[in-house]
């Protein structure tokens, strides 16, 4: 297990441990695995500031050459579809092959995001 330190608009966000698969060149990468439970752990940080369950939507996962963007909302929202319960401004979470933590905006699309990274 290795300590992985994310970055958020430059700052440093929670330690977080994940297990590191093969060998990408000279980088070792992580598991799809590793980064969902990355993502699992920045949710349950989010969770605390956030006044309510919050759950990721695993069907709505990508993959892209350089990580995984996970998605969340509010427990509520996912089980009745309910508008009024979904959260407003949740940007998605990416997580390099790296294992770095990067929160994204929700001021322009992911993959715009995802590409500047």
């Amino acid at each position: 297990m290795v300590l992985v330190v994310g970055l958020w608009n430059g700052w440093e966000v929670d330690c977080a441990e994940a297990e590191f698969g093969q060998k990408r060149g000279s980088e070792v990468t992580i598991t799809r695995d590793a980064a969902t439970a990355l993502a699992r752990e920045q949710i349950e940080r989010l969770q605390r500031d956030a006044g309510c369950t919050l759950s990721m939507r695993p069907e709505l996962t990508a993959d892209t050459a350089n990580g995984w963007v996970f998605f969340y909302n509010s427990e509520e929202f996912i089980v009745t579809q309910l508008p009024s319960t979904a959260l407003a401004g949740n940007g998605p979470i990416f997580i390099n092959h790296d294992g770095e933590v990067h929160l994204l905006g929700t001021q322009l699309g992911w993959e715009e995001q995802v590409a500047t990274l």
